[in-house]
């Protein structure tokens, strides 16, 4: 009777099991991450949009493809541009008819502009090299976003360098009023530390340390003579600093602190949006619209109202939960499209797609299959175990009978 009882028990927790019903895990197979849609890239986790088009770097980092959106679920390559002297593809920024792309040729990172009014075909205008700028043959997951170029008017800046050589990281300063003569300023650098990250706001450079909690304040009226004005302390490790309208953004692992800019060189703190999930799923990007913001971590999305400064919680947000190990890294917005890098665990790069029209339910409308539904708790094993004892029971009682 009792070998016959524990068969019963370890068959029900199998059948369990064997059904998907354990903490975490997915039960359709079909809800496996697919990185082999088609837009995958080895290196690095970088793309850009201009219209209904979609560019990003191709195989082997040289070559940029162009693909347009039947539908998120069918992108067409429409149009190639291979970079000036084979260089390979790091980041890639679009303004208007304009894209510029960070660009690595013999390890110096520089940066290439191209003619997009035609979108089918692209043209070149100019190239910039940061000589005496290194950088590793090797780039990880997150170093990409350390070398995006920021246009504000005339002056491009870009971060030289690499985390590999510590304490030799500088921002060029350069003029792109001719892009056919480029003309490098000047160059800015930290005294101690390397850069984590930087943004450009009016007339002032903020310069995040690589210590994770200085910013310099630098004053760039005078684009040849840039000038610290200050070290600001943020009191807590910031991974990344964006200014969205008036409003200076900085994150950390576990907040993304907003601040009012009355004061160029005395931010004020007006909201500190809050989130659920573990010290090891730090955010990785924010993308703006309108008056919201959607904050990137590993496995989730949070959407925030700006305007809503009574409450530092998130209107919606979107848990992945798949099986490929991968996490989120940047995003763009585009016509209520939310439109999301992921990465999985071979390090290769796909698309997701959300529709964000309806910023209080975020939903995933590419690639299809893949699990944003939260699996069962474990409390299906205490389900399985009182089925079990209710066989046990109805056993019992037909025994007692006879």
């Amino acid at each position: 009777m009792k070998n016959s009882l524990l068969v019963i028990v370890i068959s029900t927790l199998i059948i369990a099991s064997s059904c998907g019903l354990s903490e975490g895990k997915i039960v359709n197979k079909n809800d496996e991450i697919n990185v082999n849609n088609p837009v995958v890239a080895e290196l690095p986790s970088v793309f850009a949009l201009k219209d209904d088009y979609y560019l990003y770097p191709g195989q082997y980092n040289n070559i940029l493809q162009i693909a347009e959106f039947d539908n998120p679920s069918n992108i067409t390559t429409v149009a190639y541009y291979p970079t000036h002297q084979s260089s390979r593809i790091i980041n890639l920024y679009v303004e208007d008819n304009l894209l510029i792309m960070t660009t690595v040729l013999n390890e110096e990172i520089g940066l290439e502009f191209v003619n997009i009014t035609n979108i089918l075909y692209p043209t070149y205008l100019g190239h910039y090299i940061a000589l005496t700028s290194s950088i590793h043959e090797y780039m990880g997951l997150h170093e990409a976003s350390r070398y995006e170029v920021q246009k504000q008017n005339d002056f491009c800046y870009l971060l030289a360098n690499g985390e590999y050589r510590i304490n030799n990281d500088t921002i060029r300063i350069i003029d792109c009023s001719d892009l056919e003569n480029l003309i490098e300023s000047a160059r800015y650098a930290l005294e101690f530390y390397s850069i984590n990250d930087f943004a450009v706001k009016n007339e002032f450079l903020y310069v995040l340390s690589g210590d994770k909690q200085k910013i310099d304040i630098v004053n760039i009226t005078d684009k040849s003579n840039p000038k610290k004005i200050k070290t600001w302390i943020t009191n807590e490790s910031c991974y990344g600093i964006e200014f969205y309208k008036d409003y200076m953004f900085i994150y950390s692992d576990f907040y993304i602190r907003m601040y009012y800019i009355i004061d160029p060189l005395s931010p004020v703190l007006i909201n500190s949006y809050s989130r659920f999930t573990n010290e090891y799923d730090r955010f990785h990007d924010l993308v703006f619209w309108n008056h919201y913001f959607a904050g990137i971590a590993s496995d989730f999305i949070f959407v925030y109202d700006i305007n809503n400064l009574t409450s530092n919680q998130s209107i919606s947000a979107f848990e992945c939960l798949d099986e490929g190990y991968g996490y989120f890294l940047v995003g763009l917005y585009s016509k209520d499209l939310l439109y999301i890098l992921r990465a999985s665990e071979q390090e290769e790069r796909t698309l997701f797609v959300f529709d964000v029209s309806d910023v209080t339910s975020i939903i995933k409308i590419y690639p299809e299959g893949v699990a944003d539904k939260i699996p069962l708790p474990s409390y299906v094993y205490i389900i399985s175990f009182l089925a079990t004892c209710v066989i046990i029971q109805r056993i019992k009682a037909r025994k007692s009978k006879k």
